[in-house]
């Protein structure tokens, strides 16, 4: 990294032999890295190679063993007993993964649920931030904007295993995992709505404790506290917080002031704790509502997901690093059976 920086903004005495420096505005140097690197990850989409043969997809044409392999008998494979000296091999029973159907006019039961087969080891880890919170009503969600990225106008087929959208979108085929790209709309929501932010009034007064440099901090900024929807009070007793953003409870004000108040260095510093704050919670919530895996979902549900998938900045992945999607252009696929010549 190659940092061009005004002279009388670097301190160089402060290492005897020279191998460290330091910088009278580290923060604005900080700042910048962390706007370039969050920009270069916003613009450059996290999808898969989509060129060359399909991984995973294997013909069905007989292949060349390389050894003979004698087959048991069946009596011998059920006593499981060793013909040739070798240790018996255990056969684990895998529990077989849903079957989705296509819609149909047919009703079922009364007051009777469809039962989800039980999350594997695997992705009861990856939901383990989903908690007990209800589903997001898809249907109901506003849009959340305009379309931003280059996907084209998407149809869905079908659904598979109750987890996965099968997806038509120009030339190629898209297997989405309808809980990975759930989670990242949810998080392009919950991450832009200010009016979690509004400020709102306490039905009694939040006291602050604070010492003498954080008052005068306080008392330099409380114009831009009162822009981010805090109303603070100052009585004989000290200052209390009487309005605060709707997000916060009672009980995270204080630290939460602590916190802002230790972002309101005297060099100007922006405040941080506001878009971290924002980021966090996103974060936290965006699993929380979206559709699982072993979901069912009718294709209304479908074509709004995928309508939000084409007004969000990287829809590739996930909040947590896992893809949300896998791209099989048509080439590939007239490749593999053959169409091609």
């Amino acid at each position: 990294m190659l940092l061009d920086l005004p002279n009388d903004e670097v301190d160089v005495n402060v290492h005897p032999t020279k191998r460290e420096v330091r910088l009278k505005h580290s923060w604005r140097v900080l700042e910048r890295l962390e706007r370039s690197i969050a920009y270069t990850l916003e613009s450059t989409p996290t999808e898969p190679e989509s060129s060359g043969g399909i991984t995973g997809i294997t013909s069905l044409a007989p292949q060349p063993a390389e050894r003979r392999v004698v087959e048991k008998p069946a009596w011998a494979q059920t006593a499981q007993i060793s013909l040739t000296g070798e240790k018996p091999i255990e056969i684990k029973k895998e529990k077989p993964r849903p079957i989705s159907q296509s819609e149909s006019s047919q009703t079922t039961i009364t007051g009777i649920e469809a039962i989800a087969p039980a999350l594997s080891i695997g992705e009861r880890e990856l939901h383990r931030h989903a908690g007990c919170g209800e589903t997001e009503d898809i249907d109901n969600t506003e849009p959340l904007g305009p379309v931003i990225n280059d996907l084209p106008a998407m149809e869905p087929l079908a659904q598979f295993a109750d987890s996965y959208i099968l997806v038509q979108a120009d030339e190629e085929l898209l297997l989405i995992d309808q809980h990975a790209l759930h989670e990242r709309i949810r998080y392009e929501r919950l991450r832009h709505d200010e009016s979690l932010w509004q400020a709102q009034e306490r039905i009694s007064p939040v006291p602050l404790d604070l010492d003498v440099r954080q008052i005068a901090r306080l008392e330099a900024r409380i114009e831009d506290l009162n822009n981010m929807g805090f109303v603070i009070e100052k009585k004989a007793a000290g200052y209390s917080i009487t309005s605060a953003p709707a997000l916060l409870s009672a009980s995270e004000l204080e630290p939460f002031m602590h916190d802002i108040l230790l972002d309101m260095s005297e060099d100007g510093a922006p405040l941080e704790t506001i878009e971290q704050r924002k980021d966090h919670l996103a974060f936290l919530n965006s699993c929380r509502g979206a559709v699982k895996a072993n979901e069912k979902l009718n294709l209304s549900q479908m074509r709004r997901l995928l309508d939000d998938m084409r007004r969000i900045p990287n829809p590739w992945a996930c909040v947590h690093g896992r893809p949300t999607a896998m791209r099989i252009p048509l080439n590939a696929l007239d490749h593999h059976f053959g169409r091609h010549g």
